[in-house]
């Protein structure tokens, strides 16, 4: 997902009634990556662990994914990894 992409995403959730009037997004949540499914990998502001959480698009709600940034980095490299040796 390049920069472009990010930028677009953060947009879009926060002007596109994309939830029907049941979800409101919340300003202090920031999108990192979506994960194919329609859900987002997002940060909070201010969180000084840097924890990214899963948004569930189809139950509207944040689930915690990964304790840090560098624990989803990680995360992200082994899947890359894994693509390139399939």
């Amino acid at each position: 997902m390049d920069c472009n992409r990010v930028c677009r995403i953060n947009q879009e959730v926060r002007t596109i009634n994309n939830w029907a009037n049941e979800f409101t997004w919340p300003d202090e949540r920031w999108i990192v990556g979506e994960d194919g499914a329609g859900n987002y990998f997002v940060v909070t502001k201010g969180d000084i662990f840097g924890a990214v959480d899963l948004f569930d698009h189809e139950w509207l709600r944040f689930e915690p994914e990964k304790a840090s940034l560098r624990e989803f980095f990680e995360y992200c490299l082994a899947i890359e990894a894994a693509g390139k040796k399939g």
